[in-house]
C-alpha cells in the first residue's frame, strides 16, 4: 500500500471483519496495528474513534447478553401460554 490512509483503511476492515467472527482479540490487533500509522483523513478518523467506541462497548454488550437481552430488548415475565383445561 502507497500511503499510511490506504494501510489503515485495510487495517480497519480486516478487524471489523474479525469483529463480526466474534474474534475480538484479532480485531484488537489489526486495530491496534493501524492505530499506529499516521492518519491524515478526517472521515477515516472518524471511523476509527467510532470502532474504539465500539471496542469498548463489547463488554456492556456481553453483560446484557448474559442477563437475556439478546437484541437490547426487555425480559419478558412468564412462558411458554398454556391452554384451559378441557371439561
Amino acid at each position: 500500500m502507497p500511503s499510511d490512509n490506504e494501510k489503515g483503511m485495510v487495517l480497519l476492515q480486516m478487524s471489523g471483519i474479525q469483529a463480526q467472527k466474534n474474534n475480538w482479540t484479532g480485531a484488537k490487533n489489526y486495530f491496534y496495528q493501524a492505530k499506529k500509522l499516521k492518519i491524515t483523513e478526517p472521515q477515516l478518523k472518524e471511523q476509527f474513534k467510532q470502532f474504539e467506541t465500539a471496542i469498548e462497548n463489547r463488554g456492556q454488550m456481553k453483560v446484557a447478553q448474559t442477563m437475556g437481552m439478546k437484541t437490547g430488548q426487555m425480559m419478558m415475565p412468564g412462558g411458554k401460554r398454556r391452554r384451559p383445561k378441557m371439561k
